[in-house]
């Protein structure tokens, strides 16, 4: 598995599949990989972070209108996401792949540890 990859897991505690987007790169640290959900946007729940939202087009899942779930941004090892993963889906291109991490940076619903994880892999540049 890579940075930018896609893969299908259950989303804890409710254990519906979700299309989950690998952020860091596994090859630098197997044991610690950031990740996070893409959401279907709900327009009358005001409670979701809107830092990164994406539409139909930005990737070939999207069907609706989207938010990356920053709430819900884990690291689970390559193992665990072996053992969780149901399917997988086209990888992000590139420049989705900035957008997402840059989003992951000035959101602040995702954990801190998440972001210093990319920062150190020198995948976003380290927030001043």
């Amino acid at each position: 598995m890579n940075a930018g990859d896609t893969f299908f897991a259950p989303l804890y505690p409710h254990k519906t599949s979700h299309l989950w987007l690998i952020l860091s790169d596994p090859s630098l640290n197997s044991s610690e990989i950031v990740v996070v959900p893409f959401m279907t946007r709900d327009y009358k729940n005001k409670s979701q972070d809107t830092t990164c939202t994406l539409d139909v087009g930005d990737h070939p899942f999207l069907k609706h209108p989207t938010y990356v779930n920053f709430d819900v941004t884990s690291a689970p090892s390559l193992s665990a996401i072996l053992r969780e993963k149901t399917g997988d889906d086209a990888p992000l291109s590139p420049g989705l792949l900035k957008k997402i991490r840059e989003g992951a940076q000035k959101s602040d619903r995702c954990n801190l540890r998440f972001v210093r994880i990319l920062e150190d892999q020198k995948l976003i540049s380290p927030q001043e």
